[in-house]
């Protein structure tokens, strides 16, 4: 729920303050883009930790949020690396630090979501 919650006030934010993110020379699309790309990748892990913390093996949590961790790394540059092409001289460089930003704070409730997955399972 964390993560639907935030997806969702980054979009509303993106929509309602279009005209001052552009004033700030943010792309409020690239915003959006990073904000969906996050939301999906951290649904995905969020899953994998569900997953693990099912599993007898207590050092299964820890290889699900590395393997979690390295799936998204790799999800965001690769992303990155293709708008930053396709983009060219257009690319919005503020877009991308505020998808840097979306990355900390999704990863921080990931994280969150994946200790409470392993203390409320009685599991350790």
């Amino acid at each position: 729920m964390p993560l639907f919650f935030v997806f969702i006030i980054v979009n509303c934010v993106a929509i309602l303050l279009k005209q001052q993110l552009e004033k700030l020379q943010i792309n409020a699309d690239v915003v959006k883009a990073a904000n969906f790309i996050l939301f999906f990748v951290s649904s995905i892990s969020i899953a994998l930790h569900k997953k693990a913390s099912e599993k007898e093996n207590p050092n299964a949590i820890v290889r699900s949020m590395m393997l979690a961790s390295l799936i998204k790394l790799m999800v965001v540059a690769f992303s990155v690396v293709i708008y930053v092409y396709i983009a060219g001289a257009k690319r919005n460089a503020y877009g991308i630090f505020c998808g840097m930003g979306l990355y900390l704070i999704y990863t921080f409730l990931e994280v969150k979501i994946a200790s409470k997955l392993k203390n409320g399972n009685g599991k350790n």
